[in-house]
Formats: structure tokens, sequence, C-alpha cells
């Protein structure tokens, strides 16, 4: 049973995932049934039609088909007692050997719960609270006179911030295996298709085998976008190990205290990091722990920037200020699983390490073109080199060389010499090169940058950004700006004989550190249907290398090193 929310935002989503649903290769044995509502004030794509209002219980028939069971009027998705009712009808109309549940909508960890339903574009979405619907789900197997210890196979959110040990605690009565991400999921979701398709060939495998399926594939699932490539994560859980895991952390929570904040939110980390202890007793407690967790964690799947975690995080999901006042809500809300495991004081050992102190770089300078460098520090989040042209009295940003997502250690950054610049005669143009966002190709993060500027033609100017393809040296398309809005425009529907692109730069005022951008003092003509780059070698002048260091707490190291080139 998939109980589907996307009377909001998601309504495109959960299109799209039908579709996948549908594409499954079914056979009788393995049924699928979709309990949706959709945004009725909302568009489909591709369409002069909006969604359906109400809601619809859809036995999904694989191969492309479908059959429409029943439709209401409209339900709230975020009462309790609809989805109580939503399980006793699926399961009563459905009465099946073994049982799975997936809830699929928006997630907002312990604090926000699940789901978001705007009541066809009338209301804010108001989600109910993480142990209601657990209740709700219990609520609606009893009513449908689903037995069985637990009653099913696997339950899964297909949401964002819901893998979490509270969360799964809540349902772990009633599944044998608990499936969610404990980050944000940037938009692919389960992979319907593949992951009914496997369950269908094999309708006898334990849960287990399901969930390590489900998992490696919903990771081939996020393999394009570079948000999914760095930063996905997704894990499956043997529910019946969460009790021992509770009784391990409140031991390691008795024993850590003493030994001051831990600068890490995934637990797989702390506990490696507690393992290594000169506390005996610290060292035993975390060893112990991490053995507990290595059975709990039946499958995850994780970005290249979370090497080393574990997919179960401390606190509320993605990186925000941990405070006495969430510590303290954490308790209010958290009563069953904070009572067993002592987590919310877990909590408090890690909100000490966030402290406001950027990381600290060592370094013996610039040696040629060499940097080598050394950060210790454990929250370590990311680490930029930028080339920079320094004047009199300002710094001026050439690119962005290097970006990289390492853990703690010691590196050594090599610059080529070269810099990106407009193709021009009679010698190229510098340009100030900056990150436009990150991609994935070939399941390898990459960054497209853009180049800033003004485009002048007839006495009229507006503000573009050309986006570099990093292959081709080209750039065939642009974002204009009307007021804050981007558009996307081809380079070719921008260019003529008489447009000129003239390079504009960010600048730090050496003086205060302010910045600002200015003009370059070279325009280059845009006549044809792309603007061509090259890689060239800097002037002769002054130049610097900035390294900057951000750590998982959102503070900022930086240093300057100059170079002069004859």
């Amino acid at each position: 049973m998939v109980y589907a929310n996307a009377d909001n935002n998601l309504g495109p989503n959960l299109i799209g995932d039908l579709v996948e649903m549908m594409n499954a290769s079914l056979t009788p044995e393995v049924r699928v049934v979709l309990y949706a509502d959709f945004p009725a004030d909302r568009l489909v794509p591709g369409s002069d039609d909006t969604f359906p209002s109400g809601a619809q219980m859809i036995e999904i028939l694989g191969g492309g088909d479908l059959r429409m069971v029943s439709a209401t009027a409209e339900e709230d998705f975020d009462d309790p007692a609809v989805l109580t009712g939503a399980v006793r009808k699926v399961f009563t109309a459905f009465p099946a050997e073994r049982r799975g549940v997936i809830l699929w909508d928006h997630g907002g960890a312990w604090r926000y719960g699940f789901g978001g339903d705007t009541q066809d574009g009338t209301r804010d979405g108001q989600p109910m609270p993480f142990e209601a619907a657990a209740q709700a789900v219990r609520s609606g197997l009893a009513a449908a006179r689903v037995s069985g210890n637990p009653p099913l196979e696997f339950l899964a959110f297909d949401t964002c911030l819901l893998g979490s040990p509270e969360i799964a605690a809540a349902f772990s009565d009633l599944t044998k295996v608990y499936i969610a991400g404990a980050e944000i999921d940037y938009g692919a979701g389960w992979d319907y298709d593949k992951a009914l398709t496997w369950l269908a060939a094999h309708p006898g495998a334990p849960a287990a085998d399901f969930a390590r399926q489900e998992v490696a594939i919903w990771d081939a699932h996020h393999g394009e976008l570079a948000t999914d490539v760095l930063f996905k994560s997704h894990m499956a859980l043997d529910t019946s190990v969460l009790p021992e895991l509770a009784a391990a952390i409140r031991t390691l929570v008795g024993a850590v205290q003493s030994t001051g904040p831990v600068p890490l939110k995934d637990i797989g980390q702390i506990l490696v990091s507690l393992a290594a202890s000169s506390d005996a007793r610290v060292a035993s407690a975390a060893s112990g722990a991490k053995a507990v967790l290595g059975k709990l964690v039946l499958a995850q799947a994780g970005g290249t920037a979370r090497n080393g975690q574990s997919g179960l995080n401390v606190g509320a999901g993605p990186p925000v200020e941990l405070t006495a006042a969430m510590s303290a809500e954490y308790r209010r809300r958290v009563t069953t699983w904070n009572g067993s495991s002592r987590w919310a004081d877990l909590i408090d050992t890690v909100r000490g390490a966030s402290d406001g102190i950027a990381p600290s770089i060592s370094t013996a300078g610039l040696s040629g073109m060499k940097l080598p460098f050394r950060i210790s520090d454990a929250d370590l989040f990311s680490v930029d080199f930028n080339l920079w042209s320094l004047g009199s009295d300002r710094a001026f940003l050439l690119q962005l060389v290097d970006r990289s997502y390492p853990g703690p250690g010691s590196y050594e950054f090599t610059w080529s010499g070269n810099v990106v610049a407009l193709d021009a005669s009679p010698a190229p143009v510098l340009v100030s090169l900056v990150p436009w966002r990150d991609v994935a190709r070939r399941g390898i993060a990459t960054t497209i940058y853009k180049v800033i500027g003004i485009l002048e033609s007839g006495g009229d100017s507006i503000y573009a950004e050309l986006l570099i393809d990093e292959v081709t040296m080209k750039a065939e398309v642009a974002l204009v700006y009307n007021g804050d809005l981007p558009s996307v425009i081809p380079v070719a529907a921008l260019a003529g004989p008489d447009v000129v692109f003239w390079p504009l730069f960010v600048y730090l005022d050496l003086a205060d550190g302010s910045a600002d951008v200015t003009s370059g003092g070279t325009g280059v003509s845009v006549p044809g249907s792309t603007v061509d780059f090259t890689l060239a070698r800097v002037g002769a002048g002054t130049y610097a290398f900035s390294l900057q260091a951000n750590d998982t707490w959102g503070n900022q190291a930086m240093q300057f090193f100059d170079f002069s080139v004859p």
C-alpha cells in the first residue's frame, strides 16, 4: 500500500511515481494499491487540465495499466483518522499473507512530522506528528483485522528527513524493516518500477532482502543530480535491533559526558571517534554501540560527501544550529525513545561542539604553485580554492579553481597556471568565473560555472550570466535577469553584430573587506550562437590564492597566499 499525499507542490512528482508503478512488471502474487490525493488547484504538467479532487484508491496492475477501485470526496490526508481509514480500506479490500506500507509526502524529522495537505490550495499543510502517524497505521491494521508479530514486512517513508531512530522506534512494533532517508531527498524518491518488479519476481524473499535491494535500487536512481551524488542518504533498519541500540546509547551517554563536546552529527562517525578515546570506559561503550549499529543498519546509500557516515544523524536532519531549546523540545516530544536511550543527552554532547569556531588551517605557504595544508577539525565540511588578482586597494576574483569535500587530514593543492578566459583576438580576455551549480556527470559531481557580465546592444544593456560547458569550453545559454528573476535564453537569441559582452568582476575592498562588482576594461563581441572560452596563462602581476575551509556549523576560515607572475 502506498499512502500518497500530493495535495501540495508534489503533484507532478506523484504523477512521475505513478508512471513508474504502472511500468513495473507485476504478478498476481504481488498487488500494489495507491491511496492518493492530488492538488486540484494545480494543472497537470503538459496539460490544460487540473488534477482531480478527492481521494482515489487505485490498483496498480503493472505493464502500463491500472484500475480505479474507488473515489471519494476530498479528504484531509494530514488527519490521522484518514490514514487509519485508508489502511483499513486497503487491507480489507486486498487481504494478503504479507504486507508493506509506504507513506509518501513531505517529511520534517521529529519536529515537523509527515504530510502537508493543502486541501486543494485552500490552506497550508498541517503535517501529523510521527507518533500520530504510527498510531494511525496501527489502528488501521487492527480495524482490518490484520494480525502478525509484526503485521508488516516493511514500512517505508518516501519523504525527506524521516530516517532517524526515534521515528523508526515509533513504528518498530508494526514492521520487521524500516526504510527511509535521514536527509533531504532531492526529488527522485523511490524507483518504483525496479523495486516493485524485483519484489514481484521474488515474492517469498525475506523483508531484509527486499530492503537491501530497494536501497541499492534507490542508490542507482539517485545518480544524476550533483546534490544526490554528494549528499544523498537512504537506509534500511532491522527494527528488532532498536531496543539494543537504545541500551547501548544509554550506556555510552553515561560514559561520555565527561569527555567534552563531540564535533560530529552522524551517529556512526561519533561512535568511530569515541571508540578511539583514551578513556577505556568511553572507548568500550562506543565500540559496543558501534557493533549494535552494524546489526541495525541492513543497507545504506550515501553521497560522496557522506563517506564514513551511517545514515543516522543526531539532531534534526540537515545542518541546523543545535540549541538548548531544541534539546528541551526533543525531550518533550520524543518521550518513549528518549526515555530508553537518553538520545537528548547525546544531542547535548554534540551541541557543545557548535561553538562558532572556524576550522584551523595549518600550512607552510606556497611552494611554487603548490600549497600543502592540513585541517584537523573533525567537523570540516568543504574546502574552496579561489584565484584573485591583486590591485593596490582591491582583490578581484578571477575564478574558483577547486572545490572539494574532504575529511580532516593533510592535502596539497597544485595549480596548473591556467585560467578560463574569453577566446578573443588579439588576446584572451580574463573573466570572473564563479560556480553556478553542481551537477552530476557519469555519477561524478562536477560544477557548472558562470561568467558574469553586461550585454550591450544599441545603447541598451542587461545583466547576464554565461553558463560554460567545461568540456566544450563554450557558452550556448545565458541567464538573463529581469529584476530578480532569471530567464534561460540561448546565446543565439541574444547575439548580433553590435552585441558586446563586458565581463564583470567581483572584488573585495582590502581596507574594509566589503564586496562589490566592477566592469572589466575589454568587451567581446557576440555575433553567433556561442561564446567561446579558452585556457590562458595569467599576465604579469600580483595574484593570490584564497584557501577557504567551511565546517558543519557554517563557520568559515580563509587565508590568502600572494604570489607574483613576472
